[in-house]
């Protein structure tokens, strides 16, 4: 059987990237043979991400095609959770590791690339700015915000001593872990959120489609799109499990792939690492769903992405993550005073959000350019704020 060109473009990546693998992971190869194979490993794993994002993107509008639901709803639900599973299993894997800055700061690195840096990237790249929907400026971003603080609140401290902060660390608050019951509430408010936008949205007709996509898709066909989208969503993911990689020391020797690999080789601390290494690759679905969705015409579905990854990364990854770090298993999740600003960093970014959506139902250039620059200043702030005292 004749393969096609898209087929081998797909295919080709995933073999490569296979190869390197089993490589780097038998211990087959030394300096500096392995590092030119993490670097082979790198690209190619960033073309899987990509073909599969395109393929994501595109079999998620037909499905939403098909059963007359909004775009935007695709977008914010099952787009959006499946680009933030590796943000899920990152936080697992950290907090069951005794490493909960890396779990916080990849939660809060992630939300503020999405919102700055990608969200700001398309406004600017789009004319006009973006066309946000009603609901982002009445529910979405303020959503964004109480999360935000709620966050503060359960795992966060106080920079002065105050005497009503000593009643509430008796009940668990301010005490810079994350309790049963305060990850139950924030799961909590997840299922809510969910059932609400769901039953508010289910019975909305798809906008501005054209009447021959508007036509349902035979049976057989919807089932084929269907499998191509979660065939997406699975190499979207591994994909980026990979790019984030993972590390081990063996023999005195570092082993491993990934970012992980690179920063544990160069020295970064864990909060760096999960601030921006951990925090860019596991943003990379939302980043290549997003430019996919421009080049395929469909900025619903990337705006609802980020949107519904942002909200998704709050509430339900840090929830679930909460729920399941808790003894006897394992120690609560917890953290150290330095990991705060970056929850602060990204609650700034929220509000701003908000501000400008407020003022028009649209984000325009101007004010994407401000929230790129700030998520990316900030990001930078970081690095260089590490870098002299370790002499990088």
């Amino acid at each position: 059987m004749k393969l096609s060109r898209g087929t081998i473009k797909f295919l080709a990546p995933i073999l490569v990237a296979f190869i390197s693998i089993l490589l780097i992971e038998l211990h087959l190869l030394a300096e500096p043979a392995l590092m030119f194979a993490q670097l082979i490993l790198f690209i190619s794993i960033i073309l899987v991400i990509w073909e599969s994002s395109e393929l994501l993107v595109e079999s998620s509008q037909e499905i939403a095609q098909h059963f007359k639901v909004s775009p935007f709803l695709i977008g914010l639900t099952v787009v959006a959770f499946g680009t933030s599973f590796p943000e899920l299993g990152t936080s697992l894997v950290a907090g069951f590791g005794g490493r909960g800055d890396i779990a916080i700061a990849n939660i809060a690195g992630s939300n503020i690339l999405n919102i700055s840096v990608i969200l700001g990237g398309l406004a600017l790249l789009t004319k006009g700015g973006l066309a946000i929907n009603r609901q982002t400026i009445k529910l979405d971003a303020p959503l964004l915000i109480v999360g935000t603080l709620l966050i503060l609140l359960f795992i966060g401290t106080l920079p002065v001593e105050a005497s009503f902060a000593d009643g509430l660390t008796k009940y668990g608050l301010l005490d810079l872990k994350l309790g049963v019951i305060e990850a139950s509430v924030l799961f909590g408010l997840f299922l809510f959120y969910i059932f609400y936008i769901i039953k508010k949205r289910e019975k909305s007709q798809v906008d501005s489609v054209d009447s021959e996509k508007s036509n349902k898709l035979e049976s057989s066909k919807l089932t084929m799109k269907i499998l191509r989208m979660l065939a997406g969503l699975t190499f979207v993911m591994l994909g980026c499990h990979v790019l984030v990689g993972e590390v081990e020391l063996v023999d005195g020797v570092m082993r491993g792939y990934g970012a992980v690999w690179f920063a544990s080789v160069l020295g970064i601390p864990d909060y760096l690492i999960g601030l921006s290494i951990v925090a860019l690759g596991t943003s990379a679905p939302e980043i290549v769903v997003s430019l996919s969705a421009i080049r395929s015409n469909a900025l619903d579905i990337g705006i609802g992405n980020l949107l519904g990854s942002a909200i998704f990364n709050i509430f339900a990854v840090l929830g679930i993550a909460g729920l399941m770090v808790q003894p006897p298993i394992a120690d609560a999740i917890s953290i150290h005073t330095e990991a705060i600003q970056s929850l602060v960093a990204m609650g700034f970014l929220f509000i701003l959000l908000l501000i400008f959506l407020t003022t028009s139902q649209r984000l325009s250039r101007k004010e994407g350019l401000v929230l790129f620059s700030t998520g990316l200043a900030y990001m930078i702030y970081e690095v260089v704020a590490y870098m002299p005292s370790n002499n990088l």
